[in-house]
């Protein structure tokens, strides 16, 4: 497939960051190079790092889109095949493309957050490519005030989810470390003619899509299903990202 998959918002924030490396270059980023003083070019590691975002973010939305797109596909294919459904009988099936799509996620997610780590940490004229490390790699660097913005923005920045926490692995570590995690599987039953479809995940906090009491499936309620818990998850890393783009003031 051809197409650009990062939203048109996104693309023009990202635009701005670029506008600062034109000639004349931004004193912000003057300083960044061996012309402005530095030993040696970090304004390559700042625009190969922004450049990365870019395509992270990108990768993020076209599987956040393919995890809405077979959902859909699976709610149709229930709709369309009520028939098969017997009364009381529960069906139950695993949905191994819709896994691989968000365990994709997971990792185009923590993938572009150390990406971001490169590009800010080559900002304050230093090398990093790990987001758990960011704050100790710019901690004390010049300009001191901008770098005290970014150790605070990442302390409240709440991304337990995606990079783990003390207590325990994220959902990409196990999947990169340990096992494979079910991330989504259907229970399907019939129910005085009408279809109730259970959703479940290993690690994500997902409910039914349908219940009997509302109407029939073409017109499904939807409760809290993956794409949903994805998107959150994808809004956060762009929250976090621009934010740190706003600290270092090459964005508003």
């Amino acid at each position: 497939m051809i197409g650009d998959w990062l939203p048109s918002t996104q693309a023009e924030q990202l635009n701005q960051v670029v506008e600062h490396w034109r000639e004349p270059l931004d004193p912000k980023l003057a300083r960044l190079t061996k012309k402005g003083g530095a030993r040696r070019d970090w304004l390559d590691a700042v625009r190969n790092g922004t450049q990365s975002v870019r395509d992270g973010l990108t990768a993020c939305h076209y599987h956040l889109s393919r995890i809405e797109q077979i959902e859909n596909e699976i709610i149709s294919f229930c709709d369309a095949r009520g028939d098969v459904f017997r009364e009381g009988h529960d069906v139950s099936f695993r949905a191994p493309a819709l896994s691989a799509e968000y365990a994709a996620l997971q990792f185009a997610l923590r993938r572009t957050l150390d990406y971001m780590t490169s590009a800010v940490a080559g900002f304050f004229r230093t090398s990093g490519g790990s987001f758990r490390r960011l704050s100790g790699c710019v901690r004390g660097k010049a300009p001191v005030a901008l770098s005290d913005a970014i150790i605070h923005r990442l302390d409240r920045a709440g991304l337990s989810s995606i990079l783990g926490t003390a207590e325990g692995h994220s959902v990409r570590d196990q999947l990169a470390h340990h096992q494979v995690v079910e991330l989504a599987w259907f229970g399907v039953q019939r129910i005085q003619g009408k279809l109730k479809i259970r959703y479940s995940s290993e690690v994500e906090e997902i409910s039914t899509i349908h219940d009997p009491g509302d109407a029939f499936l073409t017109t499904p309620y939807r409760g809290r299903d993956l794409s949903q818990a994805a998107a959150g998850k994808v809004a956060l890393v762009e929250e976090v990202i621009f934010g740190l783009f706003a600290d270092m003031q090459l964005i508003p």
